[in-house]
């Protein structure tokens, strides 16, 4: 019995490294890039109302993270929730992290 909970504990353990690790593939930066071609807008179009430069963003697009200050002014200027974006793929890959945990908790 307490070798099938420490085998559950380790596998709950690598489970939850993988979600962490699956968090980095939200590439933040690349989302922005990709709305903003959707909307037809321009680079210097967004720099002037985010109120920063042309090459900032262009970092901006490479980054996977964002600074959430930055990021609020992004949605605002391009009416588009990233935060919720973010959130959905945080709560999917949470869901199918449990799954897995269920599917391999049953075993026991």
């Amino acid at each position: 019995m307490i070798q099938c909970v420490i085998l559950s504990l380790i596998e709950f353990y690598c489970l939850m490294k993988k979600l962490v690790s699956n968090l980095a593939d939200i590439h933040v930066g690349e989302m922005i890039r990709q709305e903003l071609k959707r909307q037809g807008r321009s680079i210097t179009w967004l720099a002037q109302n985010v109120n920063c430069s042309r090459e900032n963003l262009y970092k901006i697009f490479r980054r996977p993270w964002i600074y959430t200050d930055l990021l609020m002014q992004i949605s605002e200027a391009l009416n588009y929730n990233f935060f919720k974006v973010c959130s959905d793929l945080v709560d999917a890959k949470i869901r199918d992290a449990k799954h897995l945990w269920h599917i391999n908790i049953r075993r026991f």
